[in-house]
């Protein structure tokens, strides 16, 4: 299960085209530790897989490849342009802060 996710890991990042460095910047998990998730060198926690989950539109089962269907696609992100994308990692941004602070 653990190369599962971290195949789901790279590639739904990827379907969304964003960096490491800017899942990183969104979800305050370390480029490092999202590396290692990705490469399957480390899983990560509960917080961080629904962090994760959040940020990628997606189901925890997906990511743990219990579910081939991507349940909660709404949008095909590749149709935005870089000021929309922008704007949607400062709105999950702060929506990550406030469930980290409150």
């Amino acid at each position: 299960m653990i190369n599962c996710l971290a195949e789901r890991l790279r590639l739904t990042r990827k379907r969304y085209k964003l960096t490491l460095k800017e899942v990183s910047r969104i979800s305050f998990i370390s480029v490092s530790n999202l590396c290692a998730y990705e490469r399957g060198y480390r899983t990560p926690s509960l917080e961080n897989l629904l962090i994760l989950s959040d940020i990628y539109n997606c189901s925890i089962d997906y990511l743990l490849g219990k579910d081939d269907k991507l349940v909660f696609e709404l949008y095909d992100a590749s149709v935005l342009s870089d000021y929309q994308r922008e704007a949607i990692q400062i709105l999950v941004n702060s929506i990550v802060q406030e469930k980290l602070y409150n």
